[in-house]
Order: C-alpha cells, then sequence, then structure tokens
C-alpha cells in the first residue's frame, strides 16, 4: 500500500499492490474507497480495468485482448487489439496494428493516430482526413497534458502508451507513470550502471531525460543498454587479452576482427517444412515404390496428427522447456593482422536461448562485430566455434555480448558484440554452436585491411590491431 499527500498533508490517493508487485487497485480521490481495481495475466499484461462505486461494487468493466505476436520497432510489446466491456461481449474497441498503431475502431467508426516525431499521440483523423472533434493533444516533456480538452477520444497519448484518465498515470506494462511527477510508481528491477549516476534512480523515468530517452517497457531505457553493452564489451575484451596472454602465451592484441550477420530461423519452421513434404510423398505416393516411403507412412499412422505437427509439438515442448532453439545460417568476414588478409566464411549452427527471445516472427537476423586470439593465418581460422553469451531486449532489437572459442583449439578464442533483431523485452542467455567454411579470399590490401581491423568492437583492441600491422 502507497499514499501520496499535497502540501498541505491532504492524502491524494492511495495504491495497493500484489506480491509480484503489480499495480491491482488504487483510491484515486482520497475518499479512502477504492476507485480501481487492475488484472494481469501470467505474462504481466494488463488484461481488465473495473471502476467501482463508494461501496466496491463494479459499475464498469474493460476487458483487454493483448497482441503479443507483433516484432515491429514501434510496436514490439504487446498492444491491446480489443477492449470489451464483458469477457463474452462484442468489442467495443479496436485497433490495427502496423509499423505502428494505425487505426482506433469504435464500433463501426474508423479514425486514423496522429503521431509526432516522439512517438506520441496527438489526436485522431477522421475519414474524411479531419481532426476528430477538432482534438490536438499537448504535453509537457513528461507527459502531463497542457491542452484544454476533455473527454479525449483516445487512450493512446504519451509516446504512445496507454494513459489511465482516472489514475493520472501511463501504463508502461511492468510500471506506472506519474506524468506530474516524472517518477515510477515502483522501484526498478535494473540495479543502474555506475558509470551512469541517472541511471542507478530507482524510479525516474529515462533517466530524466524524457526527450531523448523511451521506456516502453518500464525496465530498460535504450541509452542504459548501449552503455551497459559497451562497458561489458569493453571489459570482456581487456580481460580476454590479458588471459590470452597469461594462459596461453599470446599476445594482449587480437590476431583477428570478425565481422558478420547470421539468419536465425526457428527449428519449428524448418520441422513443419520437413514434415509437411514427409506426409505429402507418404500419402500420395504408395509404399510399394521402395521402404523409404514405406518408412514415412509408417511414421505417418503413429497417432493422431500428421508428421509435421508432430515434429513441431516436439520441438514446441523442447522450446517451452529449455527456450527458443534456432538453426544459424550466415556470412561471416575474417581479417587478420598476423599475415594481412581477409577472407569470407559460411556459417551454420544451431542456437539455443532462454529469456526475452524473439516476438511474433520465427526469423530473427543478428549483426556482429568481434575479435578473436589464437589465429596465426588466415589459413589456420578454426571451423568450429561454441559460443555463449547473453543481453538485452528492447523494442523489437535486442544487444549481446558473446565469448567463443574453439572445440580444436581453445586458445583460439574471443568475443563478439552483437545486435539481434526481432527481440522481445527484457534480458535473455544464450548459446551456439557453429561450423564455419572458407569460401575465398576477399582482399590482401593493407589498407582495406586495416579499415575492417578498426571497424571491429570493442575499442581499444580495434586500434591495437591496425597499429601493429
Amino acid at each position: 500500500m502507497t499514499t501520496r499527500k499535497n502540501g498541505s498533508d491532504a492524502l491524494l490517493f492511495r495504491q495497493g499492490y500484489d506480491l509480484k508487485n503489480r499495480l491491482v487497485g488504487a483510491d484515486a480521490d482520497g475518499d479512502s474507497d477504492a476507485d480501481l481495481r487492475l488484472a494481469y495475466d501470467y505474462q504481466e499484461g494488463r488484461v481488465a480495468r473495473h471502476t467501482l462505486d463508494g461501496s466496491g461494487a463494479v459499475t464498469a468493466s474493460e476487458h483487454y485482448l493483448l497482441d503479443r505476436m507483433n516484432p515491429t520497432p514501434t510496436t514490439g510489446y504487446e498492444q491491446v487489439l480489443e477492449q470489451a466491456a464483458g469477457l463474452d461481449g462484442s468489442p467495443a474497441r479496436s485497433f490495427v496494428l502496423g509499423l505502428s498503431l494505425i487505426l482506433q475502431a469504435d464500433g463501426t467508426t474508423l479514425r486514423s493516430f496522429l503521431f509526432d516525431g516522439h512517438g506520441t499521440g496527438r489526436g485522431l483523423v477522421d475519414a474524411t482526413g479531419r481532426l476528430a472533434s477538432g482534438q490536438v493533444l499537448a504535453y509537457d516533456a513528461f507527459g502531463v497534458r497542457t491542452d484544454a480538452h476533455s473527454a479525449v477520444l483516445t487512450p493512446i497519448q504519451y509516446t504512445g502508451q496507454w494513459f489511465d484518465e482516472v489514475l493520472g498515470q501511463g501504463y508502461h506494462r511492468h510500471r506506472w507513470l506519474s506524468h506530474a511527477t516524472g517518477t515510477w510508481n515502483a522501484a526498478d528491477s535494473f540495479e543502474g550502471l555506475p558509470s551512469s549516476p541517472l541511471s542507478l534512480h530507482k524510479r525516474g523515468y529515462a533517466e530524466v531525460n524524457p526527450v531523448a530517452n523511451h521506456d516502453p517497457s518500464g525496465r530498460i531505457s535504450l541509452t542504459q543498454l548501449l552503455v551497459g553493452i559497451g562497458i561489458t564489451s569493453v571489459l570482456g575484451g581487456i580481460l580476454i587479452g590479458t588471459v590470452n596472454k597469461l594462459v596461453y602465451g599470446g599476445d594482449f592484441t587480437p590476431d583477428a576482427a570478425l565481422h558478420g550477420f547470421t539468419v536465425n530461423v526457428d527449428s519449428s519452421v524448418v520441422a513443419r517444412g520437413a514434415g509437411a513434404v514427409a506426409d505429402f510423398v507418404a500419402n500420395n505416393l504408395p509404399a510399394a515404390t521402395g521402404p523409404f516411403l514405406g518408412t514415412l507412412q509408417l511414421l505417418t499412422a503413429i497417432g493422431s496428427g500428421p508428421l509435421a505437427s508432430k515434429i513441431a509439438n516436439a520441438l514446441t515442448s523442447v522450446t517451452s522447456t529449455f527456450g527458443a532453439v534456432d538453426l544459424l545460417l550466415g556470412l561471416e568476414l575474417v581479417t587478420t593482422r598476423t599475415d594481412r588478409k581477409m577472407g569470407l566464411f559460411l556459417n551454420v549452427g544451431v542456437a539455443l536461448s532462454a529469456g526475452a527471445t524473439r516476438v511474433g516472427t520465427d526469423i530473427g537476423m543478428s549483426l556482429y562485430t568481434g575479435v578473436v586470439w589464437g589465429v596465426p593465418a588466415w589459413d589456420d581460422y578454426e571451423g568450429a566455434m561454441t559460443v555463449v553469451g547473453g543481453g538485452a531486449g528492447l523494442v523489437g532489437f535486442g544487444m549481446s555480448v558473446n565469448y567463443f572459442f574453439s572445440s580444436a583449439n581453445p586458445s583460439q578464442h574471443g568475443m563478439s558484440t552483437s545486435v539481434e533483431l526481432g527481440n522481445g523485452p527484457g534480458f535473455f542467455a544464450e548459446g551456439s554452436k557453429t561450423r564455419s567454411f572458407a569460401l575465398m579470399e576477399v582482399s590482401s590490401d593493407p589498407d582495406v585491411v586495416r579499415g575492417a581491423l578498426l571497424a571491429s568492437w570493442p575499442p581499444p583492441l580495434n586500434v591495437f590491431m591496425a597499429l601493429s600491422m
């Protein structure tokens, strides 16, 4: 239970929380009677809102159908798809989602959203292209409304988040934002970074810089993520270089730079495709044509569903237990300072991740750069690598720091920093097993090689590599 008072010590409102520290009720007018009750699902998404009278009886309800299958940059978190007065009623309001929120439908009335460059809702546009009811919403830096409009037509307001008129706060999923004070209703689970003092404030919104930073999840801002990944990768590179020198007797400076990308395909996609082909072959060709087809028919006949569904269901069970299982395919540019060569490799492998995995898509992409030790020449780069790491996801993308080593030669090891498209919000851990195949030598021009070394991450190891050529 928390309370807030004004300067004369008069009670303004009281809020109640459950054991998961979620806001579940509020006395918004200070009369000691609950005015609002909120409900959440097992993934901590808000699914219901009930308005109460003085006796605690429900006078109005809103039930929300959430869409968690939209990985686009501006709607990478769950969004309300439909709003209804009851669980069995027709939706009173619905939304159309795309690269952003596109339309709001109130019954049969369709209106388009009007957002500014900050992603903040400024109003709705009707079918004639005019502002609905002439409403143009205005805000200060922290989202306090400065216009004079009442009975606003949409709850999608500051930074595109849902605003509750009774609470006077914005819903940012894991926490609620008080626009009047620029603070969260609950403490941040992220500990913060000593190098960024503002991130240590447990309730301050967006490091007290709401113009430059967004925080749609109520957990971590983009600035915090970038600073954290940067510091971790630099310190990790220094540590690995020191270990390489003391343990393996090599140089502190890395021997090669890596730049590449991988396409991550959910294993269930491959399973469904393979199972569908097997089903087609087994069901459309006679078993007499060969023992292989007879075996496929036998597999298809086992159980109640088709082979494709069985394989996909089995992988879904594995995924629900351990995390996402992906197949990897990518290209990697390896540049060595030792023999001054640049070459292209093909990477294939399998990855397992847990935590904030992709949202709403079976295919993702990772762009990465890194450094590696123990490569005396370009031809000596090992083909098999074990990769472990972790990071955090934000609004449809994530960043991670990874350590990798050769299965055949542990002294060949390194680290990489990657940007991963399609991730959901929160922290994640990942590991993979990859195999590389040399495709071609791209260049041995010293200027080209030096440029690739300088473009690698983390600094200052890239500078050391370029200077030592």
